[in-house]
């Protein structure tokens, strides 16, 4: 499963993910999946991978967040993904 965050500007944005407020962990995007600039990568899925996923993207001129919310069902079986409108600006 993918999750995608585009983000441009001048200055380049940087780009964070979190996972329940919380950078993401390695296991979260590192040995079964990958993090990419801007994109998560996440395979071999199970529970333990439902949660809030934040792209928080900032520069100097300011700041904006895009949370999905994950749930997994059963492992690699049922998953669901809520693109979650509320996103804050800073």
């Amino acid at each position: 499963m993918r999750l995608k965050c585009t983000a441009s500007g001048n200055p380049r944005p940087d780009i964070v993910w979190l996972k329940d407020s919380r950078p993401l962990a390695e296991e979260d995007g590192g040995k079964d999946g990958k993090k990419k600039r801007g994109t998560v990568s996440l395979k071999k899925l199970t529970p333990e991978h439902s949660g809030k996923y934040t792209c928080h993207v900032s520069n100097r001129a300011g700041a904006i967040n895009a949370t999905y919310k994950v749930e997994v069902i059963r492992e690699s079986t049922m998953i669901y993904v809520h693109h979650l409108l509320g996103q804050s600006i800073k």
